[in-house]
């Protein structure tokens, strides 16, 4: 019997728990909308000035180019010019990718928290009855 008013009085404090790892949910999926749409917008940007420049740039070496017999190595360092920077820009989008937060690590970071400090308790004010259930006996073997 004391197993189940334990359980009572605990169960008031997981629901205020439980709210609040709903909170912090929403929280950080808020902050890793805003962090993804800045970055997915100013990468956009960036993507289509460095696209158009580049456009010019390669159109106007190719054109000064053009009447010369340097214009097929023009062509061809201009390919080799945009194989690095496609190389470069794969790993730097690599770190990037490995170096990003995990979108619930707040929610995570509470949750073990929270679950070592029950543990405890539980483990302390104990009776024989809960570690039995925590070794694999059922409901009732213990009632």
């Amino acid at each position: 019997m004391r197993t189940l008013g334990s359980v009572s009085q605990l169960a008031p404090v997981l629901l205020r728990h439980l709210d609040a790892y709903a909170e912090l949910a929403g929280e950080d999926l808020a902050r890793s909308r805003a962090q993804i749409g800045l970055a997915a917008g100013g990468m956009l940007l960036l993507l289509a000035s460095l696209l158009f420049a580049l456009q010019m740039l390669c159109l106007a070496a190719v054109a000064a180019a053009w009447d010369t017999p340097a214009r097929m190595p023009v062509i061809f360092g201009l390919l080799g010019l945009f194989t690095v920077l496609a190389t470069g820009a794969l790993i730097h989008l690599r770190r990037l990718l490995r170096a990003r937060t995990p979108v619930f690590e707040a929610v995570r970071r509470e949750w073990e928290q929270d679950r070592r400090t029950l543990l405890s308790l539980l483990s302390r004010d104990a009776g024989p009855e809960i570690t039995t259930l925590q070794q694999g006996v059922t409901d009732e073997a213990v009632a």
